[in-house]
């Protein structure tokens, strides 16, 4: 998979930061921290299997492995949990660090997600 454009990072880092902004007032985040969703997807040429072993080397659990042969572009999701704190900086470090490694493996970081009560 190619690298990932200055273009491509912005926009990743903007719908990260307008996503967690509406969670939580970035001024006074929370302390404790949340069960983090991390979304993936790929097509028949990625590597999930891959991806998949390096996520749990990094202590993420795998909630959902799932594949779906009739959209060819997302034919395999995974959504890969760990408990993190949310806090702006940690989410941009992480997004970074996730599209990285599904890029090893020629997979898709789509985002990640949380509930807050």
């Amino acid at each position: 998979m190619t690298p990932e454009t200055e273009a491509e990072r912005a926009e990743r880092h903007a719908a990260s930061l307008k996503a967690y902004r509406a969670l939580v007032d970035p001024a006074n985040p929370p302390k404790k921290p949340f069960l983090l969703e991390h979304h993936f997807f790929s097509d028949d040429a990625g590597d999930v299997t891959g991806l998949t072993h390096a996520l749990e080397e990094q202590k993420y659990h795998i909630d959902t492995f799932a594949y779906n042969p009739d959209d060819p572009a997302r034919t395999w999701a995974v959504v890969a949990v760990k408990i993190d704190l949310l806090e702006e900086r940690r989410i941009l470090a992480l997004s970074d660090e996730l599209d990285a490694l599904a890029r090893q493996y020629d997979c898709n970081y789509d985002g990640w997600l949380t509930r807050v009560e």
